[in-house]
């Protein structure tokens, strides 16, 4: 059984992408500065950013002290076009959220032969619990 991607698959990657982003606007406070690792990668990227390389303290040695290099490039590269830091660490992972729910669904219709109902599912199960979570842990 071959897999074709349908008008209706778009339709329903859309209609993934507008729940997500009701649940993220909704019910997220985007005010709450990233903490924890995004903290730490966001120092080390705005440093790579402007020009002091992958440094914790500007004038000091190079570290690899980013957990996640290339999340920590990309954060640097946005930087460095003028996307303000906070803002781009946050794009970043609402991106990442809506690209792994993309993939998700994709990926259960063509190699899963799932119809498109049972793939919404899957997405509840796998990645919906995610975003829910997310707002309910950091509501506004």
């Amino acid at each position: 059984m071959n897999y074709r991607f349908l008008k209706s698959d778009l339709m329903v990657l859309i209609f993934l992408s507008v729940f997500i982003s009701f649940i993220a606007f909704e019910f997220v406070d985007f005010t709450i500065a990233p903490f924890e690792d995004a903290a730490m990668l966001m120092r080390y990227s705005d440093h790579f950013a402007h020009g002091y390389g992958i440094v914790w303290n500007i004038g000091e040695k190079p570290v690899d002290g980013a957990t996640d290099f290339l999340f920590m490039f990309f954060l640097g590269l946005l930087v460095k076009v003028g996307i303000p830091l906070e803002f781009a660490t946050q794009s970043i992972g609402f991106s990442s959220h809506v690209i792994t729910v993309w993939i998700v669904y994709i990926a259960s219709r063509k190699f899963f032969y799932a119809k498109q109902w049972l793939a919404l599912v899957y997405y509840w199960f796998k990645s919906g619990n995610k975003a829910v979570n997310y707002a309910v842990f950091t509501q506004k």
